[in-house]
């Protein structure tokens, strides 16, 4: 059954701008649903959406609410247009000043949001916009002052003396009051309120220490260790050689007596210990006679040592050594001593007595300054390696620590198979070290963190694509390649999309494109670089 809505506004708020703070904010709405043959609608949840429109019944929605209310046993409602649920904008943000406004009602007489035009009219003047007009906008004048038509004009004091408007004295005390003196009297205020405690230096720098390059001047010089200093004081410090290091200043070393001392606070030492025993002496020797020789200590005593041999003689003292075999032989002295060793190792060969390493260097790894030329490079982990061989390593890492690895490739792709999963077909302009196989797949130079980028447009279907990182061991993983209609054409899908990816050297990385229809066309750009 149609319905129809019997509409009345109550009463208005003021709508004049500026009289917003006396008028309410909203206004009353009242009105009656009845049914189409008259009867009203009663006790019925209904929904009421009211709109204010600018300059005409068909005008721009300015604000928009709705209200879900009960009719009474005669289908009559009533609302406060202002206190509904508002939707994009807010009911203070409506700008009265600007043009007429037209208030328009939509029903759904089951509660819903199935809203029917009820009608439109253009609001009009009540009694709180008439009384902001009379107002003068809400002001009020005082004693020699005039508002009219929004302007304010002084009429002055009806004494036509200037000499009596002078102000004699301000005065602002340590109660915090304000005095102001003039031929009226004297008038006072407190400014309590406005004044905030006194600050020092830390709650300044608790709300934040940045100076703003501004610097804090006519220091003087510290007097206790936390006292702030000057530049001009550090300056100062030491200037006389022109650094500020007190440990390289030049010092006179002198002696006196036993004294020795460092001149600029350096201090004194005693040498005079009292004792003759200590002191750096000579030995020299000296022959007395054939049985005798004399030990003389500089500054001190002789003592002679007795080298007879009880043959009286000196020259027979020496002895032969010799080799026969592999019997090496010292004779013996006055029928005494000597005797013989075997050097004998089994055989007679001189050339296998060689060491092994292992054995040499037991006795001692100082190389005296020789160096081992000619080594093979190594095969082992534990190897020993030559120069050359870890100048090339290092010149080989250089070159990779310096490159990023970055390639760029084109892709131009027609899909066969409908449903099908097939690998983009590549064109490798600049791959660098990244190794391509298969044709349109490649692999990373080596382990590490790369960063792939691909763009490109699809002018039929825009099918979806992936990458796709094939590991030597563990499943494959997939990124998806965001895609989103063309512009201004709705029928080009665009495709871009970067992502990070962690990547081993035996990684294959491929572009491919699943489902869609056969004949779908993919094209565009595809490039990264390791980070």
């Amino acid at each position: 059954m149609k319905t129809i809505l019997t509409l009345c506004i109550a009463f208005v708020f003021c709508l004049s701008h500026y009289a917003v703070a006396q008028g309410p904010q909203g206004i009353n709405y009242q009105g009656v649903a009845r049914s189409m043959d008259g009867q009203p609608l009663s006790f019925k949840e209904i929904s009421i959406r009211i709109s204010i429109l600018n300059g005409s019944e068909n005008g721009e929605i300015e604000y928009e609410e709705i209200h879900e209310i009960k009719t009474n046993s005669f289908g009559l409602f009533t609302l406060v247009i202002g206190q509904g649920k508002p939707g994009s904008s807010l009911f203070n943000f409506i700008n009265w000043t600007s043009g007429k406004k037209w208030l328009q009602i939509e029903m759904d007489e089951n509660g819903g949001r199935n809203f029917k035009l009820m009608g439109s009219q253009q609001l009009m003047s009540v009694p709180y916009a008439l009384y902001a007009e009379r107002a003068g906008n809400g002001y009020q004048a005082g004693h020699g002052i005039a508002i009219n038509n929004n302007l304010i004009t002084n009429l002055g004091d009806e004494d036509k003396d200037a000499t009596n408007e002078l102000i004699s004295s301000v005065t602002f005390g340590p109660d915090n009051k304000l005095r102001i003196t003039d031929a009226g009297g004297t008038k006072e205020a407190d400014l309590s309120s406005l004044m905030g405690a006194a600050q020092n230096l830390s709650n300044v720098l608790s709300n934040g220490n940045n100076a703003g390059n501004s610097i804090i001047t006519n220091l003087g010089n510290p007097i206790n260790a936390s006292d702030a200093v000057t530049k001009l004081y550090v300056d100062n410090l030491d200037s006389s050689d022109g650094d500020k290091s007190a440990t390289n200043e030049i010092q006179t070393l002198s002696k006196t007596g036993n004294n020795i001392s460092l001149s600029t606070g350096g201090g004194s030492v005693v040498l005079n210990d009292d004792s003759p025993t200590n002191e750096l002496q000579t030995l020299s020797t000296q022959t007395v006679d054939v049985n005798t020789r004399s030990l003389t200590l500089s500054n001190g005593n002789t003592l002679h040592v007795d080298i007879q041999d009880a043959d009286a003689s000196n020259i027979n003292e020496a002895q032969t050594i010799s080799r026969t075999g592999s019997t090496v032989t010292l004779t013996q002295a006055n029928g005494a001593g000597g005797g013989s060793f075997s050097i004998n190792d089994g055989d007679t060969d001189a050339t296998n007595e060689l060491q092994n390493l292992n054995q040499v260097l037991a006795k001692g790894s100082d190389a005296g300054g020789n160096k081992i030329n000619n080594l093979a490079n190594p095969t082992n982990a534990q190897d020993a390696t030559t120069r050359s061989y870890v100048d090339a390593a290092d010149n080989a890492l250089s070159a990779r620590i310096s490159n990023t690895y970055a390639f760029k490739v084109t892709y131009n792709h027609t899909h066969n198979t409908m449903g099908a999963t097939e690998v983009v077909t590549i064109t490798a302009e600049d791959l660098d070290d990244f190794f391509l196989i298969s044709g349109n797949a490649f692999t990373a130079p080596e382990k590490g963190i790369y960063q792939f980028t691909v763009s490109g447009t699809s002018p039929l279907g825009g099918i979806a694509m992936q990458i796709r990182v094939t590991p030597l061991v563990g499943p494959p993983q997939f990124v998806d390649i965001k895609r989103q209609i063309g512009y201004p054409s709705a029928s080009t899908i665009n495709y871009y999309d970067s992502t990070i990816l962690k990547l081993n050297a035996s990684d294959v990385v491929e572009l491919i494109v699943t489902g869609g229809a056969a004949n779908e066309i993919v094209t565009g750009v595809f490039f990264g670089f390791k980070l």
